[in-house]
């Protein structure tokens, strides 16, 4: 099942899961009314502001959104 493939690849650290406290929120918001024009999810902002605050490398994503927010993305 995916559910434990997940959960074993954050048991080897291989993934972290990052968590939004009420500031992600917050700044997420702000980014999701400034991309408006782009129609993106309040989750692809939520994920903006994580990618940034976090200084992440690059988003594994299907989702093209990320290109809209020049996100770099791999999958």
């Amino acid at each position: 099942m995916a559910v434990n493939l997940i959960r074993e690849i954050i048991a080897s650290e291989e993934l972290t899961v990052l968590d939004i406290d009420s500031q992600i929120f917050k700044k997420a918001e702000d980014i999701f009314l400034k991309f408006s024009d782009h129609k993106i999810s309040f989750t692809d902002a939520t994920s903006y502001v994580l990618y940034k605050d976090f200084s992440l490398d690059e988003v594994f994503t299907l989702d093209t959104d990320f290109k809209k927010m020049r996100i770099s993305t791999s999958f």
